[in-house]
């Protein structure tokens, strides 16, 4: 790209300027969800993505540990009772992030939790052999 000198821009004069500038570039265009990641975050492979179906009962049981290379998280409700999710083993139905029966669900991801969806995570329920689905997605 050439350099021009100008003493004076106008709004119309930068915005030719930066079209000129930009005309030798491709426009980058994504043709599947792992392109529109590439060019969004400019992650050069598709996140990992782990999905796993736990059967919980009435006592804490730990279905994810410390991951810190993950970048999101999803855990939903598959059963008829309500289940807690928690971040260490002293969740309780009565402490913790309640999931609703049939479809209750939370999602973490570093944009908008930080750190949250790195951390362990405990469920317990209040009925035995209660569904839950969790997905984990890590950048490779």
């Amino acid at each position: 790209m050439k350099r021009l000198r100008l003493l004076a821009i106008g709004g119309a004069t930068l915005a030719l300027l930066i079209s000129i500038g930009n005309a030798s570039a491709q426009p980058k265009t994504s043709r599947n969800v792992y392109d529109l990641l590439s060019l969004l975050y400019g992650i050069p492979n598709p996140p990992n993505c782990n999905v796993r179906f736990s059967s919980i009962g009435t006592t804490p049981a730990r279905v994810l540990v410390n991951d810190p290379r993950a970048v999101s998280t999803f855990s939903m409700n598959l059963s008829s009772g309500v289940c807690s999710l928690g971040y260490n083993g002293s969740i309780t139905t009565t402490l913790g992030v309640q999931l609703g029966a049939s479809g209750g669900f939370a999602s973490e991801d570093y944009r908008t939790d930080m750190v949250l969806q790195t951390y362990e995570h405990w469920f317990v329920c209040t009925n035995a052999n209660e569904s839950i689905l969790t997905i984990q997605c890590d950048l490779q």
